[in-house]
């Protein structure tokens, strides 16, 4: 979950105000077992590409050394949204 969250809010955060996006493909691919000790994780996105339809983001997770454990590349289509 985390990791479809850092993605999409990147694309989410230079959309117009009408728009919000909603993931369409996901692939995630996970490097390494997470600690179970209680370890602090560290969670990034960043923007590929984004136009007035869609947009592509990659994000990773990393352990408290830095290694990474797990990556994530997303898809993202912009739907228009209005306030109900």
């Amino acid at each position: 979950v985390i990791l479809d969250d850092v993605t999409g809010y990147v694309v989410a955060a230079g959309s117009p105000p009408d728009r919000w996006p909603v993931s369409l493909g996901i692939r995630l691919d996970l490097l390494a077992d997470p600690p179970v000790d209680g370890s602090t994780l560290t969670a990034t996105g960043r923007l590929v590409a984004r136009d007035d339809a869609s947009g592509t983001t990659r994000g990773e997770v990393c352990g408290p050394d830095g290694n990474v454990l797990a990556l994530i590349t997303q898809r993202s289509h912009l739907l228009t949204v209005t306030e109900a």
